[in-house]
């Protein structure tokens, strides 16, 4: 009996944990400025998202996270 009522207080106290790290993170989140982006980024970033969905290269696919953490 008591292995059941600890196993169960121990999954509350982790539900809890885990919505107190969504909290937390939505949170920081929102304490974030907007970076300002050029027009010109944006769209090199469509483009090639575009690419990565057409060809679905791992190499195209590298260059657009690199674009990206880039900004």
């Amino acid at each position: 009996m008591f292995k059941i009522i600890y196993k169960k207080e121990r999954e509350l106290m982790n539900e809890e944990n885990h919505m107190l790290c969504k909290s937390i993170m939505t949170e920081k989140l929102k304490r974030f400025k907007p970076i300002n982006i050029e027009v010109k980024d944006l769209k090199d970033i469509r483009k090639s998202k575009e690419k990565k969905i057409t060809k679905n290269n791992e190499q195209e696919q590298l260059l657009l996270t690199l674009k990206i953490h880039r900004i």
